[in-house]
């Protein structure tokens, strides 16, 4: 990613034209936007649709609310232009954009186990907790594993009959895909910063195909404008990126959720979690 951007960097410091700005600012866009498609639990587990102009969103024959996610990114002027400060707008930007898409879609998640009776609560996880969560779901797709997990797969010899690791390098590290056992997908975001974590320790959700799972409509593409450029002798130049989507389970959607014993971890027992009235979890 970096390598790309040290072009932009170089371009937009020795020559802040407003040119040169625009661009840096379309690559900020690509990099982030690459960031989200690869990265994002709910366009990994969801129907993913881009809508086309005109389009409504609508999820099994619903329409379905609408909600915007923005994050301004702002540079001084004055300052140089550095790799560093480039990786705190793209931090910033996955921050305020991408992680709260991803903890909507994992409340959903967990609301909709709450109401089926589908959390499963464990003092060590093992084969046998990935089994019995399993069971839950007729067709189990994908799976969500927190970091710690990935021990108790690691140390239990019989996921070793049944677990196929991915062989792409950057499918583990940049798509947090760890392979499959017993035909699940397994994603984690543990190769992520740690401020771009989202699952708890603990944590495993195992959930059927997106087809029966839920939608995720998507207005347009990430768009990031500028707001000042140099011409304007602003005391800063600004980008907005902006993100118009909206998300929904279907009746259909089954999930099932494991979380690690307060007395095991020592850790406080969970809030009964509540969604915002906008997100349809319930059929």
């Amino acid at each position: 990613m970096w390598n790309v951007l040290y072009t932009f960097q170089s371009i937009a410091d020795c020559n802040k034209t407003d040119a040169a700005w625009l661009r840096l600012g379309d690559q900020l866009n690509a990099e982030i936007w690459h960031k989200i498609e690869k990265m994002s639990f709910a366009r990994r587990c969801l129907d993913y649709k881009l809508l086309a102009v005109g389009d409504l969103a609508v999820v099994g024959g619903k329409p379905i609310f609408e909600f915007a996610l923005d994050s301004c990114l702002s540079l001084p002027s004055n300052q140089p232009i550095t790799i560093e400060v480039l990786e705190e707008l793209y931090d910033k930007a996955i921050l305020e954009i991408m992680i709260p898409e991803e903890k909507l879609f994992l409340d959903a998640l967990t609301l909709r186990a709450q109401d089926n009776s589908s959390i499963k609560v464990y003092n060590k996880f093992d084969y046998d907790v990935f089994t019995d969560l399993k069971s839950y779901i007729t067709g189990a797709h994908s799976c969500l594993l927190s970091m710690d997990l990935w021990q108790g797969i690691v140390n239990d010899s019989r996921f070793a009959s049944g677990f196929k690791p991915a062989l792409n390098y950057q499918s583990i590290t940049w798509g947090g895909y760890l392979g499959s056992m017993d035909g699940i997908h397994i994603y984690t975001d543990a190769f992520r910063p740690f401020d771009h974590r989202i699952l708890q320790d603990g944590d495993i959700y195992i959930m059927n195909e997106a087809q029966l799972l839920g939608a995720l409509r998507q207005r347009a593409e990430l768009n990031t404008v500028p707001i000042n450029l140099p011409s304007s002798n602003a005391t800063d130049c600004s980008w907005v990126s902006n993100l118009v989507e909206s998300f929904a389970l279907l009746p259909s959607g089954v999930i099932a959720k494991g979380e690690l014993s307060s007395l095991s971890s020592g850790v406080t027992p969970r809030m009964k979690r509540v969604m915002p009235s906008y997100i349809q979890t319930k059929g």
